[in-house]
Parts: structure tokens; C-alpha cells; sequence
């Protein structure tokens, strides 16, 4: 850490220290004034023995393995990944809506053991962030490590949140349209819409064709199942959902997936796509934006 940040932090550890800093919302609105990737960067390496105070109020950040199983990446490394979605999530929100994303009400939708709801507390209060998954094993992981807010399991297919009257001003998806098959895909963006403001804005990702020919952690599973990838181009091209069933959470409905803006605008006419990028730390994740017609 740099020296000035050195200081900064040292006098946030000091006010927690003397009871001038109480709350969680308290410390976590002083940190704000470091910056994004300062932020970020503080909270993925907590807790730390030299800030004993502000380790013991903020949350934890899940281990290097639990990164590495669940994102296949740790440290400065998913940071970065994950700063590269936020910032430009952010930035899209803005232009969107006309609104800024601070002290939005955000919801994240498959929030695994929640590296992006520990990013987004930069925007937004706790009790204006909240995080599903239908993974209890996910939620788990949160609350091991002191995200404990606003977390909800959900359905693998949900037709309803557990918040049911709650919507929302910007909802995101991260890692999670790129593994549902076709049913669980329109079933949940269904859902979405529900739970999205009128003028909010829903982020997604998703893959592109290139994915199927592009080392990854499924090749293995497609040469050994002789799937043949340039077929799953075409098919991808050709307008169809794309979904192979590698498994790995135990559910049917698990894969890997990949379609095109105009399969989401066929089968979706609800959603208007009002953005689409890509992360440059991941050419394989699409960023698409998506807004009530």
C-alpha cells in the first residue's frame, strides 16, 4: 500500500480504535474518499493484523481457494477482472438513466461468495444491496466471511424473489447467463424484469461464439465428449441458444451457454439492449445492458 493510503487508513483504524467510528456504514463511507480501486483493493485484503479494528467491522474477503474454485482467479488478479466489470457497469448505469449509481438500490443476481457485493458497498449503503444465489453453499461463504445483509437463496429456476413487492435500480448478473441452459435463461431474465424499475438497468454477461474454440475450463469436457466446436459456432450463429450440459453444481439446468443479441431480442422482446461491450480482462464475457421497452 502506498504511504498515502498507508495514512489514510491508518486514521480510519484509529477513529474505529476510539470509538469515533462505530458502524459498519460509518467506516465504509470514510473509505469511499480512497477511491474505487483503493477501495476495492483494501477490502480484498481484509482482515490484515495491522488494522485489527477495521478487520473486526468490516467483512472478511473469502480465502485464495474459494476464490480460485469459484472465479479460477485471486488476488490482484480477480481484482482487476472484477474492477473492469464495475467500473464500466457504473459507467453505463449513468449513461442510461441520466442517474449516478450512488446510493442506488442494486441486487445481484447469482452473487456467489460475493467479490462483486464487496465492490458495489463503494455505491451503496448495505441495506441497499442485495444478493441472491441458489446456492446455500454460496450464501454460506457471505456469511462466513461477514456479509451478512439483504442475502437470499433463491430458486434455480425462480418465478419470484424472496423480497417479492421489492424492485430495483440496477440488477447485474455476473458468470451466470453464460452457464444456464435455454429454459433457466428466459425463466430468470423473465424474473428480472419483474424486479427491475421502470427506468433501471439490468448487466448481464454472455458469451460469443468464439468461446466454443477458445482454451477454456470446459475444452477438456467437449474433447472428451467428441461435441464438435465449430457446429457449436454455427449454431451460435445461426440465431439458436447454445447450451452444453458439462454439469458441476449438481443441476440439470448447469453448462455452458452461449447465444446472440438476436436470440435475446426474439425471445425477450420486453428487454431493449441498450449497450453491448466487453471486458478486456476476459474477451470471453460480454457486457450487454438491458432496459424495459
Amino acid at each position: 500500500m502506498l504511504e498515502y493510503l498507508k495514512k489514510q487508513v491508518s486514521e480510519l483504524e484509529g477513529q474505529v480504535a476510539s470509538g469515533a467510528l462505530i458502524s459498519r456504514d460509518d467506516c465504509l463511507q470514510q473509505l469511499r474518499h480512497i477511491g474505487l480501486a483503493n477501495f476495492g483493493d483494501f477490502l480484498f485484503s481484509l482482515p490484515q493484523p495491522d488494522v485489527p479494528h477495521l478487520s473486526r467491522v468490516l467483512p472478511a474477503m473469502a480465502s485464495p481457494d474459494t476464490q480460485m474454485k469459484w472465479t479460477g482467479a485471486h488476488g490482484r488478479q480477480l481484482l482487476q477482472q472484477s474492477l473492469d466489470f464495475v467500473l464500466l457497469a457504473s459507467a453505463y448505469y449513468t449513461s442510461c438513466t441520466g442517474k449516478a449509481l450512488r446510493n442506488a438500490s442494486i441486487l445481484d443476481f447469482g452473487c456467489g461468495y460475493g467479490r462483486l457485493l464487496r465492490l458495489f458497498l463503494y455505491y451503496t449503503s448495505e441495506a441497499n444491496l442485495y444478493g441472491v444465489d441458489p446456492l446455500q453453499a454460496s450464501l454460506n461463504e457471505c456469511i462466513s466471511c461477514g456479509l451478512t445483509s439483504n442475502l437470499y437463496l433463491s430458486e434455480f429456476l425462480p418465478r419470484e424473489m424472496p423480497f417479492p413487492h421489492r424492485t430495483f435500480d440496477f440488477i447485474y448478473s455476473f458468470s451466470v447467463f453464460t452457464h444456464l441452459n435455454e429454459q433457466a435463461a428466459i425463466q430468470c431474465l423473465n424474473t428480472l424484469y419483474y424486479y427491475l424499475d421502470p427506468r433501471g438497468l439490468l448487466v448481464i454477461t454472455i458469451r460469443p461464439a468464439e468461446f466454443w474454440q477458445t482454451p477454456s475450463h470446459v475444452e477438456g469436457y467437449l474433447q472428451a465428449h467428441s461435441i464438435d466446436t465449430a457446429d457449436l459456432v454455427e449454431r451460435h450463429r445461426r440465431g439458436e441458444y447454445v447450451f452444453v450440459g458439462s454439469g458441476g453444481v449438481g443441476h440439470e439446468t448447469y453448462g455452458d451457454s452461449s447465444f446472440d443479441l438476436g436470440w435475446l431480442t426474439s425471445r425477450l422482446s420486453q428487454f431493449r439492449v441498450v449497450f453491448v461491450d466487453q471486458s478486456l480482462a476476459d474477451s470471453m464475457q460480454l457486457y450487454v445492458g438491458l432496459m424495459k421497452n
